[in-house]
């Protein structure tokens, strides 16, 4: 805004305020203009220096959630794996018991088989 303003509009001003102000209280009113507008830039300086704090807090709680998505990814590719290698085991086992199961099945009406042809025999022997 005050980039805007030439010399030409800077006389006017002062010649303005000269006139309405007197010689007397002129120094007086740039003391207090130029101590307000220090203020300003001071406020402005600190309030830009605040927001640059959020904002450099703001990115490293990205940063952190960054983080911690990467680590629940990574916790549940595990678990997904973890899973699998269970899942497979205990099919493994079913597997084995199943067939176990057949087996001890067929052994058992192997010697059913064996006691009755045993049995029938003596039989017609005699």
């Amino acid at each position: 805004m005050l980039s805007k303003i030439g010399t030409g509009e800077i006389i006017v001003i002062l010649i303005i305020a000269l006139v309405i102000f007197g010689p007397d209280k002129l120094p007086q009113l740039g003391r207090s203009v130029g101590r307000a507008i220090g203020n300003v830039k001071k406020f402005m300086n600190e309030t830009t220096s605040e927001l640059k704090d959020v904002i450099e807090d703001i990115d490293d709680i990205k940063t952190d959630i960054k983080d911690v998505g990467v680590d629940v990814k990574t916790a549940v590719t595990s678990t997904d794996e973890s899973s699998t290698v269970v899942t497979n085991k205990v099919e493994n086992i079913a597997e084995s018991e199943l067939e176990t199961q057949n087996n001890l099945h067929t052994d058992v009406e192997e010697q059913e088989t064996e006691n009755a042809a045993e049995s029938v025999t003596p039989a017609s022997v005699a």
